[in-house]
């Protein structure tokens, strides 16, 4: 399936990635990395992820990182509404 991000999930991955960027380019590009393959997977098998039944969306982590990529299923594409640090307060999740 496709994959669409947001306003929102767009800002949360320049922040993200701008944010280590600062301290660490190299870094970075990593993350970046690992996030555009579970953005693959996301597309790939929508359903896998874990359904928060607070929010309403779905969620897959990024490997080894302490990110949250928090989805919907749409008919025709996958809508990214959110990247989300592990470390922030569950309830500043972005809802369905």
């Amino acid at each position: 399936m496709r994959v669409v991000l947001t306003r929102q999930a767009s800002a949360d991955l320049e922040n993200v990635l701008s944010h280590i960027a600062a301290h660490n380019p190299t870094a970075a590009a990593g993350v970046a990395a690992r996030i555009d393959r579970t953005l693959s997977i996301v597309g790939d098998f929508p359903g896998a992820g874990r359904l928060d039944s607070d929010t309403g969306a779905r969620e897959w982590l990024v490997t080894g990182l302490p990110l949250l990529v928090i989805y919907t299923i749409q008919p025709d594409f996958v809508e990214v509404i959110g990247i989300f640090h592990t470390s922030r307060d569950p309830e500043t999740k972005p809802r369905a």
